[in-house]
């Protein structure tokens, strides 16, 4: 038994109204239908994604259900949906945003659900999330903090044991690299897996061991196109590659439950077929899907 999960900030809309070309609207379309009928991804969460470009899913979705997660929050909203499969997952509790005030400023935080698998009842809270680029607040920035210290306290208040008995599960563009104070110090995640009882509170980031190449440098390695990260930044002078794109778990699935973290599945998909169009300078994508999964076990020492 397997659960799959894929996050992608299409860019396509980044303010809800569709930018996207006909061919990148295509090429969406056929990357969704491909995640669906040969991955058999069972959840994909979309970002930058608007009505129209829904509209446009629908028809390669199948027997898929969306959740259309446009919302206005302030003087901004919230550009996401979710694709989910219906066979191996059910909604438990409706997708609604996260925000925080602070003086005149609405701060997307989150958007939240909880999913029960179908195996066998066990819930699931899921929180996606797409905080603001580095050119709205650079590197650093206190207002990362800010962002990082507010999803955690959504969490904790959701879950009410500081996550650690609970099966919960991050994923989006966080606009910072796992390394990143707001990832680290302020959520609370980590690199290393938090297996003994007083770490249990922390969240494991898979997405530490995918900073950089995947590969060692090789004289006769020919493939052109590689990536270093999930995010690419052309204009960038230094590290043009960034890993802003991650999906986080609770300890709970690298310890008590019989749901175990699938880490061999962890990934960026950075294939030649979407490697094309990240790198295109004509093109309005610049990221690159992460997936990740779970896989049930039969008892609690099996990894």
């Amino acid at each position: 038994m397997h659960l799959s999960f894929l996050w992608w900030n299409t860019g396509l809309s980044p303010l809800g109204n569709n930018r996207g070309s006909k061919e990148e609207i295509n090429f969406t379309k056929d990357f969704v239908q491909l995640a669906i009928d040969l991955m058999n991804i069972d959840f994909l969460a979309l970002g930058e994604i608007g009505i129209e470009n829904i509209k446009d899913l629908e028809t390669v979705t199948g027997d898929y259900e969306i959740i259309n997660g446009i919302e206005e929050v302030g003087r901004t909203k919230f550009t996401t949906c979710i694709i989910y499969n219906p066979e191996t997952i059910k909604i438990s509790r409706e997708y609604v945003g996260s925000v925080a005030e602070k003086g005149s400023r609405t701060y997307k935080i989150a958007q939240t659900l909880s999913i029960k698998s179908l195996y066998d009842d066990t819930e699931i809270f899921v929180f996606v999330s797409h905080w603001p680029s580095r050119r709205t607040f650079d590197k650093g920035h206190d207002e990362r903090a800010y962002y990082g210290q507010k999803l955690r306290d959504i969490i904790n208040e959701t879950d009410g044991n500081q996550c650690r008995n609970s099966h919960v599960i991050l994923m989006g563009d966080f606009n910072d690299e796992p390394f990143d104070s707001s990832l680290t110090e302020h959520l609370m995640s980590t690199r290393e897996r938090p297996t003994t009882p007083s770490r249990k509170h922390l969240l494991y980031n898979p997405f530490w061991r995918k900073l950089g190449y995947e590969k060692p440098f090789s004289n006769d390695h020919n493939r052109k196109l590689v990536s270093a990260g999930s995010c690419y930044y052309a204009s960038e002078k230094y590290s043009r590659w960034k890993t802003f794109d991650q999906i986080i778990f609770s300890s709970t699935f690298l310890g008590d439950s019989t749901w175990k973290l699938d880490e061999d599945y962890t990934d960026i998909l950075s294939s030649d077929y979407i490697l094309e169009q990240i790198l295109s300078r004509q093109s309005n994508f610049d990221h690159l899907p992460v997936i990740s999964a779970i896989k049930k076990v039969q008892n609690h020492d099996q990894l």
